[in-house]
């Protein structure tokens, strides 16, 4: 009753919410009950410890089980740091997801995350940055189109865990932390495709310099970060062979480049930029370009402010749970937690990926090279 009552305590103290406001929330008349909840002399129903819970962001099974409450707090580097409040709910989601994924890596018995050299990975000039960019892009094989296999280069080659939760300011895209020697990426979910792609780009270089790079002013490391992102995601020799062929005639127009910018996968605002640092336009040429475009309907609306997403994982981490569902590692109720699912449409969900019989699943075959 002890742990319970401090882990009930330390989390809503962290996400510093009143003890008034978590009471009201959950559906009290005063906070009374939460301070019996909170100095052990009562104990929550399950039903009240799963309101707890949610408002919290929390799993049920953190505040049931004997461990001790996680007091390591992550230093999150921020792009743009959202207000306190969505910062503080944002670290508890992270905190929560990186928990879920390491512990279904450990149950399959699958290696923790591979930890790369990234001291060597100095950093103090523009030249470095392209430099460092190239490097990447050989080593990992990223293709002609990064963009498109990005993501699961940095979660599948890298081990970085990547996860998608809504920011709430529309200037804040992306973040990254370290928590246990796990480096995570945090997007914001409501961010367009493109600009998520940036932002991964843009986060893998604050990861990649993450022991070299704390002495550099944040104004410039940010500089660099974009300059790394841009020459990953716009590599010069597909850039320059794309303009080229839509050049012939000597001159071009904004469909060119919007089309450009689609099969990239990046913004039109990236795109005309890679061609003027490639000295294929003018500045005057790129300003007009930008001036005369309609960004309202290029770029269509950037937020729904709708959506009933809450959080957006990896094929990665769905692939894990899936894996850890059907071995009987996890219940189904814990199944549906982690891929956000309601017990109902678990059947239709596995259907999906063609799993019809879990049994079935279970079978084990021989292989010739064995």
């Amino acid at each position: 009753m002890e742990l319970l009552a401090e882990k009930l305590k330390k989390q809503r103290e962290f996400l510093k919410i009143s003890q008034a406001d978590a009471a009201n929330s959950i559906g009290y008349k005063n906070y009374q009950t939460l301070l019996y909840y909170e100095n052990g002399t009562r104990l929550p129903s399950i039903l009240d410890l799963k309101k707890l819970s949610d408002l919290y962001h929390k799993e049920i099974n953190y505040f049931l089980n004997d461990e001790e409450p996680i007091t390591v707090v992550p230093k999150i580097m921020w792009r743009k740091k959202p207000a306190s409040s969505i910062a503080r709910k944002t670290t508890a989601e992270l905190i929560n997801f990186a928990e879920n994924y390491m512990l279904l890596e450990q149950l399959l018995g699958e290696s923790p995350a591979k930890i790369f050299d990234n001291t060597k990975n100095q950093v103090s000039n523009t030249s470095d940055c392209l430099k460092l960019a190239d490097k990447f892009s050989s080593k990992t094989k990223l293709g002609p189109r990064p963009a498109k296999i990005l993501k699961n280069i940095i979660e599948d080659k890298l081990s970085i865990k990547v996860i998608e939760l809504p920011l709430g300011d529309q200037n804040c895209s992306g973040a990254t932390t370290l928590y246990k020697n796990q480096f995570i990426i945090l997007l914001n979910l409501n961010d367009k495709p493109w600009r998520k792609n940036f932002s991964l780009a843009h986060e893998l270089f604050h990861i990649l310099t993450w022991d070299t790079a704390n002495k550099i002013p944040e104004n410039k490391i940010e500089k660099f970060a974009d300059i790394f992102a841009s020459n990953i995601l716009l590599p010069t020799k597909e850039i320059s062979e794309e303009f080229n062929s839509i050049c012939i005639k000597k001159y071009f127009n904004s469909s060119d480049l919007i089309g450009m910018a689609i099969e990239f996968n990046v913004s039109l605002q990236a795109m005309v930029y890679k061609i003027l640092n490639l000295h294929f336009i003018s500045k005057h040429t790129a300003q007009k370009i930008l001036e005369n475009l309609n960004q309202s309907e290029l770029k269509k609306k950037k937020y729904d402010i709708y959506s009933d997403l809450k959080i957006k994982t990896s094929s990665r981490f769905e692939s894990l749970a899936i894996k850890n569902y059907i071995q009987g590692n996890i219940s189904i109720g814990k199944f549906c937690n982690l891929i956000n699912k309601k017990r109902h449409e678990i059947q239709g969900y596995l259907e999906e990926k063609e799993i019809f019989d879990i049994n079935a699943t279970k079978q084990k075959y021989h292989t010739l090279t064995c």
